[in-house]
């Protein structure tokens, strides 16, 4: 089971997306920790998406597609993973 949790700011998304966690034992998907942490490791895509932060710009969506896809590559769960902050828009949804 995957699970999608998108909302404007203070909808209480994280609430629901800890409730849900908790529940169900599903693995969280974070959009802002998963950048935040391959920034941190200095991956190649960390890096990339570095280059637009350090400008005050967001990731593009083709950059953060391939970021939340290499996350659930390596994070499958027979219980599913909460997508939490992805996708962001329809052109996120699309990819």
């Amino acid at each position: 089971m995957n699970i999608l949790i998108f909302g404007p700011p203070l909808a209480g998304k994280g609430t629901q997306s800890k409730k849900i966690i908790n529940d169900f034992g599903v693995t969280h998907l974070s959009t802002g920790d998963v950048l935040r942490q391959e920034k941190t490791q200095k991956s190649e895509l960390g890096i990339k998406a570095s280059e637009y932060s350090s400008k005050g710009l967001l990731a593009p969506d083709d950059l953060v597609a391939q970021i939340v896809k290499k996350f659930y590559l390596n994070n499958k769960s027979e219980k599913g993973i909460l997508f939490d902050g992805y996708p962001r828009n329809i052109e996120q949804a699309k990819k």
